[in-house]
Formats: structure tokens, sequence, C-alpha cells
């Protein structure tokens, strides 16, 4: 009776009844139907309807039925999908669809072939009675013999909670995710010199054992390097006069700037990829509001009806309210893989979409700090250059790069001598940067440069620590996957900081950043530029970090308190993000500690001249976006 009480719904005229299931409604007013709302589970803080994933297996080829449910029985949760076909079916083929359809959280481990359904005596389906899911096949084990084989088998064991793994047993097709793979970094560190991008590398022990300096406490030595490096900075400071050497043809420069910024390009039609993104949400609003633009948008979906619901449920959330009222008369979406030949449009489309469009924003990436390289090259670089050959036919199109400022960041790792970069500065492509959304970033940069010799007008937007947006301090909806939070997070969590990290911070406004991007894009005067978007008033957090309770310490005692919270490997995923962030994984036998001085006089210049000037960072403001990120509770 308590259950049926709190199952119903009071209505004035009708008692109404909750059925359980989970449904949305339509841009068009049709109802489409998820799933049971009992069916839903909750994996690394994500909370996940099965139906979701069923609805869209049932859409692959070949597949007549799909069930999705999950094992707990190795002590972790791992989604296992089963599916009715007429033969058995290629399981990657099966997980690059679902990849272009679902999050990664949402990606099955394992798929299981079933011909028929197991049911009760009610005839509904038995999943209790659903075959047991081998995440090894018995006949691929091959037993480890050296001792460095024998310690990655068993780091494998502890985090993935199996009892078996052979030398050729891949991690991730055995469930492990990226959160799993910081924890086994954590465990191997111990023993060898490896960093995160290598088990996306290397992927099975046989790799790992053999593809890695056997060296042991190789976390505690990078950070003693680290230590070494700021007691170094604090004897030999880069001289002033060097700076002002070095920047003084710069700014002479930006001094004798004249710009007409009232003169605008003849455009009718845009382009933005990214629109579900944090920025490309906050890009696509201020189109929205400060032109008159057509606004074409390039979602990856499953279909129309999906991919109208994907972006009204992303503006929702930034902007409180829906795009119905404006889409087939000012947004105009298409299904697309911008990663594809043709931007995965057929023939026609593809034409007919190149002379409706007059300007692209290339807002799209994949943002990460560790992962497999083919997949963010794929992102980054080829759908960028996917673009630019979209934007050279029938009619020349401006084409506009989003970028990032992570791209001069890692510039004092290869030159120690280097002290400041400008908008006029490109770094050579290197391996040396760990970070892989910085360097296939940069590579994207260079295709962009590329084309613009070759007579495209094209514009590269370098934009710095987008933190949240100024309007309510909304920060970003997948929060677990922005930079700035989860290195705050881990201070919070350390209850710990040093002045020398976070006396200087550069915090950018998402929606600020996203009203400078277009109040530039659209004039004639300001074309094959570089603009470095960010806000250049710094701030000193120490107070707010006080006042929050966090207890500020030398940079020693903070290292130490650091290596110490690494070696327990449930903190490790939140350590390794805030040493991802800060740069310390990196290279540091040579490496100088003065930050480098990332200069926008004139960008700062340009958006003067548009009426745009970066607001001043507060105390209030600070706090308002720790309440909104719940940080300090």
């Amino acid at each position: 009776p308590f259950q049926t009480s709190e199952e119903k719904s009071r209505n004035k005229n009708n008692r109404l009844y909750k059925t359980g299931d989970m449904v949305r409604m339509l841009s068009d007013g049709n109802i489409e139907y998820i799933g049971r709302k009992d069916f839903q589970i909750k994996i690394m803080g994500h909370r996940i309807e099965f139906g979701e994933i069923e609805n869209k297996l049932i859409n692959y080829p070949e597949i007549n039925l799909a069930i999705v449910t999950v094992s707990e029985e190795s002590g972790n949760k791992h989604l296992i999908a089963y599916y009715m076909s007429n033969r058995k079916l290629e399981e990657q083929k099966i997980k690059d669809y679902l990849t272009k359809q679902l999050p990664h959280h949402m990606i099955p481990q394992v798929f299981v072939y079933i011909q028929k359904l197991p049911l009760t005596k009610n005839g509904k389906l038995d999943r209790k009675a659903l075959p047991k899911p081998e995440f090894i096949d018995k006949n691929s084990y091959i037993a480890p013999k050296s001792k460095q084989e024998q310690l990655v088998c068993e780091a494998f064991k502890k985090i993935l909670n199996l009892e078996k793994i052979g030398l050729d047993h891949d991690f991730f097709s055995l469930g492990g995710n990226s959160i799993q793979a910081i924890k086994l970094v954590s465990i191997l560190q111990e023993n060898f010199a490896i960093k995160i991008a290598d088990i996306f590398e290397l992927r099975t022990p046989r790799k790992i054992a053999h593809g890695s300096i056997f060296r042991k406490g190789f976390l505690q030595q990078k950070l003693e390097q680290v230590k070494l490096a700021y007691k170094q900075k604090q004897d030999i400071d880069v001289p002033i006069k060097k700076k002002v050497l070095s920047n003084l043809n710069y700014l002479k420069s930006v001094e004798k700037l004249r710009v007409n910024v009232s003169l605008m390009k003849p455009i009718s039609g845009v382009l933005l990829t990214g629109s579900t993104g944090f920025l490309g949400s906050n890009i696509l609003n201020q189109l929205l509001e400060l032109t008159n633009y057509k606004i074409y948008l390039s979602i990856r979906s499953i279909s129309q009806a999906d991919a109208i619901e994907r972006i009204n449920k992303r503006y929702r959330f930034y902007f409180d309210k829906d795009l119905n009222k404006v889409i087939n008369t000012r947004i105009f979406i298409f299904n697309a893989d911008i990663e594809q030949d043709y931007l995965g449009l057929s023939q026609i489309d593809y034409q007919n979409l190149t002379a409706k469009v007059d300007s692209i924003i290339h807002a799209a990436a994949l943002v990460k700090h560790y992962g497999e390289y083919d997949k963010f090259y794929s992102a980054n670089v080829k759908a960028t250059i996917n673009l630019l050959e979209f934007a050279k036919l029938t009619k020349l199109k401006d084409f506009h790069y989003i970028s990032t400022t992570g791209v001069l960041t890692y510039l004092s790792i290869l030159n120690d001598t280097i002290s400041s970069c400008t908008e006029d500065d490109l770094p050579i492509p290197t391996e040396i940067l760990n970070n892989v959304y910085a360097q296939t970033k940069l590579l994207g940069e260079h295709q962009v440069t590329k084309y613009q010799y070759s007579g495209l007008n094209c514009n590269i937007y370098r934009v710095g620590n987008l933190a949240f947006m100024l309007k309510k301090y909304r920060t970003q909806e997948n929060i677990e996957d922005n930079a700035f939070y989860n290195w705050l997070k881990c201070l919070f969590t350390m209850k710990r900081a040093t002045n020398e990290i976070i006396n200087k911070v550069e915090i950018s406004q998402t929606d600020l950043t996203a009203q400078a991007i277009v109040k530039i894009f659209d004039k004639k005067s300001l074309s094959n530029q570089t603009y470095h978007v960010f806000n250049p008033h710094l701030y000193d957090m120490e107070g707010v970090l006080k006042n929050n309770g966090l207890e500020i310490t030398s940079v020693d005692t903070f290292i130490d308190c650091v290596a110490q919270y690494a070696k327990d490997y449930r903190h490790y995923d939140s350590i390794v993000r805030f040493l991802l962030y800060q740069g310390w994984l990196d290279s540091w036998e040579k490496r100088d500690m003065t930050p480098i001085e990332i200069l926008q006089n004139k960008t700062e210049y340009v958006l003067r001249k548009l009426g745009f000037v970066w607001p001043s960072i507060t105390e209030e403001v600070i706090d308002g976006y720790f309440k909104a990120a719940k940080l300090n509770i």
C-alpha cells in the first residue's frame, strides 16, 4: 500500500498513476519511449537508462532485439548488451556505431549474441536467466613469466577485479575505462616509469611490461623534480630586461594598429560545430542574440528528432529555454559526422550545404587530458581538415578555428629561453607534449595556417580557462570533464594550496568568451589573424581559498601532501587530473619554472574597438562559482 500511494499523483479531476515508464517529448509533439525507470543504474557517477542504449542497439542493422543489463560479479559495474540477430555480429563494429550515438560511459563492455530470450512462466523476460558474460576468452590466456609481466598482470587483476589476466589481454576490452586507467597507473608507477597515455597506447600486460622502464617510485621522483624546479625558480628568475626587450617590437606594432570595425562581411549562413559543448552552446546563444544570420548546426546523432532533442536539452540547461521557436526558421539542424568524408552527409546534401554557408565556426573538439592519440587526431585534426576542404567548395567560406592557450603553455618544456608569446607566435608541433589535447589542437592550428596561405580567410581563437558562465555562475553540464573544476576539487580534497600555483589564476567566463568571438568573426578588417580570447585580469585565490577552509602552505609541504594522497589509489584520479592540469607530469630535468606570459595586447585593442571589456574577477564571483559547482560543501 505504501508503494502504491507513492506511485499516485494528484489531479483535480482524476487519479493519475506513475507507471515507471521513461519517455521524452519531442519537438514535433510525439512522445518517444525510452524504457523503464526501474531499469537504470549509476556507474562512475552517471545515471544510465538501459532503455536508451537498447533503443540505439535496435536501430543497428541486423539487430532485431536488444537487452542491456549490468554485471557486478567482479566487484565493478559493467554494462552488458544481449542482442538477437540472424548471426553473431562483429563486436567492434557495434561499439564503433554506439560511440557515435552515446557518451563513453554508456557503451557496453561486452556484447552477447543470443538466439532466444529466457522467459518466466508468465511470459516476461527473465533477466536473471540471461547467459553469464565472459570477459576473458579462456583460449587466449598466456601466463606471465618475468617479474615485470607478473607485476602488470597483478595490477590489472586488482583494478578490474578479475581472477585471471593473460599477457595479451587488452585492458579496455576487459571493461577498463579511463578512470580505472588512472588507478592502474597509480599502482604501476610504484615500479615503472609510465604515464596515463602509455596505458591507452600499450593496453596489454605484455606491451606495458616490455614498453616501460622498470623504475621504482617513478611518481615520487617526478614530484621531487618539481620541488627542485620551484627552488631554482626562486634562485634565478627571468630578468625583467629580457622580457621588456622581447616584447618591445610587439607592443610597438600594437600601438600602430588602426582598424575599422564597422565594415561587415556579407554573411547569410553560418555553420557552427560543437553546439552541444560548453563554449559551442554559448557561441550559438551569442549568434542568436547579436546577429540575424541563419545558423546551421552539425550534430552527430541517430536521427533528426534525436539531434533536436540533444541541442534543446543542452540549451535548456544553460539558458533555461529551448530552441523550438527558431528551429527551421533561423536554426537548421542536420545529422553529420565531421570526422568522416563529406562530413558524413550524402553528396547531394553536402553540395547543398556548401551553397548555404558563408562562414564556419569550428568549436567542436575532443577535450580531455588523456586518451588514445588516434581518437584525438580524428576529432581535432582530421575533422578540421574536412571542414577546411568544405570551406573551399562552391564559394570560399571564412573559417574560424577555436583553439586553446594550452598550445603555448607547453613551450617552456621545449625552450627555457622563451618568456612570452604573442598572437603571432605559432609553436612547432612536437611529440614532447604529453597533453594529447593540446598537441592535436596545435596540429589543427598548423592545418588552418596552411589553408590560410593558400587563400582561405582563416582566424584562430586561443581561448583560456573556460571555468563558468557569468550568468548565474552556470557550470559545464558534464562538470567532471572540466579541467579547472578538477584542479580545484583536488585542492578542496587535500584542504591545502600553495601560493606558487594560486596567486595568478586566469579565469574566463564562457559566455563572455563566446561574445568576444562572435563580435570579431564577421568584421572585414579582422580576418586572417590569431586572437587570444581570455580574461587578462589574473586572480589571486589565496583569500577566497582561506575563507573556504584551505590551508596555504609552502610549495615543498604542498608537494609532499600531493605525494601522500597519490599513494592512495582512491584519490589518484583526482591527483592525476590536478597534475595534468599543472603540467607536473611532463619532463622536468631541464625545465624553467617561470611561466610563459601569453600576451594579448592586440586582441584587447580589437575588443575595445568593438565595445567589449573583460570584467575583473572578484571574491563574490568566485564564491558564486564554488557554490554552483558544489565545491565548498
